[in-house]
């Protein structure tokens, strides 16, 4: 097993996966990992029927993702068959109350401890520091709450894990909306959360209008000001343009088609996977490499769609087993994440899938792939899902659901989305969810050291098409790691081998919106631009992102 993962994959699970003993010896192999998360994972088939094969579902399992096929949160690998805390991410509201508050920073603390990231939705709290209601005691408006909750973030003991930010959701017709932005930028001491502002309808209607859009008091819901929905627009890109932040959430799209709008709205998003959820809800996820599933040889290679059925049909089955598996953090979040049973069967590896294709990443036969790709794990983890409805039931809050209105049975709430998959992708040895690749550089870990190197499909490539040179690691190195503008690569090849900041920024919005034609959730992906862009590039990659039809986007 160990000799088929690379040196970055083995350092990764060494890291922060394996298990060690009191004196941080390793005492577990990839291999042990894998089976001690396929077995657990299993058991979950006993509490549907008393007679199921356990040993074939393990082996099952095992095999999805020892083949590296599939692979389930960072924390399901790390806590499957041991703390049991599967979920990487959770929602959790913040009450404007004093009690409020406490119950926020408690939580907060049981959810981190076992591994799992939070996003906090902030949109109650007032925009000033005020009297709570009844008892005449202060208390922080989203800024000054924002900077507590940080450094409480801070002070809690967390296990080893990949680091990632929690973040916080503001919606734009917040009164203190304009406080929020800048909270980062004067406080750079915050280092634990990231920012994302929820952007209404009637933002983007206002904007492009050139008009002004309401504030909206949380409390009472009455109109306590308005603002220039271009003066904020610029805002927000002047502050993502400095800072990468904030993430932008466009929360009337996404609850169009929230099939649970019964239930409340999803007024957040988790950090890891931009799945808008509910409120205490948590989010599962898990990733088909598509990378392993190409068959053929260097030059002819092309998916096995056979296979890739399989290993969604599977990841289905494990990602449904991991609700009973689970140990929730608190009562409120087994609960809601229960009554749902949202999942979010994403992507990684869809750079070099396409390398290893030869299909430009920023072209029409780009987004044709990923439509292609999606759209079949759409339909086949929908119908796994009725599949498994037939059998174990469909998910508790599906009366009254926009599943019922249609006559569908199905298991959960949502199935397919695209997270990032960093660290996962790295296990895997392959790209992060549909992002393109950042470099062709590979940074080889031997021990302490780090030997650059080149991609092994570019290396092939270049030497069976005829443009190898010894020169050309070189080359990409003394190019920022990118072979765009060498003469000694031909066209056609700088093209499909092109790397994350020379792809116009329209192509990446284009790709994800591709994605997202076909995801029930969000897609997480980043858009990249040149350092010649400028704020209104910015700007430009907002709009086209809300016209077609995007859940949110970073920048």
């Amino acid at each position: 097993m160990e000799h088929s993962l690379s040196d970055n994959s083995l350092r990764m699970l060494e890291d922060y996966v394996l298990a060690r003993d009191v004196n941080r010896k390793l005492i577990e192999t990839p291999e042990q990992m894998f089976r001690r998360v396929a077995e657990n994972i299993a058991q979950a088939d006993r509490q549907y029927d008393s007679s199921a094969d356990l040993s074939a579902t393990e082996e099952e399992f095992f095999r999805l993702l020892s083949e590296l096929r599939f692979l389930p949160a960072l924390t399901t690998l790390l806590n499957a068959g041991r703390l049991q805390q599967l979920f990487p991410c959770y929602l959790l509201p913040i009450q404007d109350s004093r009690e409020g508050v406490s119950e926020a920073i408690e939580q907060t603390g049981l959810i981190l401890r076992t591994g799992a990231k939070i996003g906090f939705f902030f949109s109650a709290i007032r925009a000033k520091k005020g009297a709570f209601p009844g008892n005449g005691e202060t208390g922080p408006g989203p800024t000054d709450f924002m900077k507590l909750l940080d450094h409480a973030i801070g002070a809690i003991s967390q296990r080893k894990m990949w680091r990632g930010s929690n973040n916080i959701t503001l919606r734009v017709d917040h009164p203190g909306i304009a406080d929020f932005l800048e909270a980062k930028r004067q406080m750079p001491e915050i280092s634990n959360i990231n920012i994302c502002v929820a952007i209404t309808r009637g933002f983007m209607e206002a904007y492009e209008r050139g008009e002004d859009y309401d504030l909206v008091a949380p409390a009472s819901g009455r109109r306590v000001g308005r603002l220039s929905a271009r003066m904020m627009i610029e805002k927000i890109a002047d502050q993502a343009f400095e800072t990468g932040e904030p993430a932008l959430y466009f929360i009337d799209r996404a609850n169009e088609a929230n099939p649970i709008s019964h239930l409340g709205p999803c007024e957040g998003t988790d950090p890891c996977a931009g799945q808008p959820l509910l409120r205490y809800e948590g989010c599962n996820i898990g990733n088909i490499n598509l990378e392993k599933h190409l068959r053929g040889t260097p030059g002819r290679f092309e998916l096995d769609w056979n296979l890739m059925e399989r290993s969604i049909r599977s990841a289905v089955h494990f990602l449904d087993n991991a609700f009973e598996m689970n140990r929730y953090p608190t009562p409120e979040t087994e609960r809601s994440t229960k009554v749902t049973r949202k999942i979010v069967l994403s992507v990684m590896g869809f750079a070099r899938t396409l390398f290893k294709l030869a299909i430009p990443y920023a072209s029409d036969r780009g987004i044709e792939m990923a439509g292609s790709v999606m759209g079949f794990i759409q339909e086949v983890s929908h119908d796994e899902s009725s599949r498994l409805a037939e059998k174990r039931g469909v998910y508790p809050a599906w009366e009254m659901s926009l599943h019922e209105k249609r006559g569908q049975r199905i298991r959960h709430a949502c199935i397919t989305g695209v997270n990032s998959s960093c660290p996962l992708s790295i296990i895997a040895d392959t790209s992060a969810g549909c992002e393109p690749d950042y470099s062709m550089i590979t940074n080889n870990v031997k021990g302490e050291v780090r030997l650059a190197g080149l991609h092994d499909c570019f290396v092939e490539t270049a030497k069976r098409e005829g443009f190898w040179s010894e020169g050309l690691l070189h080359a990409i190195l003394e190019n920022r790691g990118s072979v765009y503008g060498l003469p000694e690569i031909p066209p056609k090849w700088q093209e499909i081998f092109v790397s994350a900041y020379y792809i116009p920024p329209q192509w990446h919005v284009r790709i994800q919106a591709a994605f997202q034609e076909f995801c029930d959730s969000a897609v997480l992906k980043t858009i990249y631009l040149p350092p010649s862009a400028t704020v209104n590039d910015l700007i430009d990659s907002y709009v086209l992102a809300y016209r077609l039809k995007c859940k949110g986007i970073t920048v």
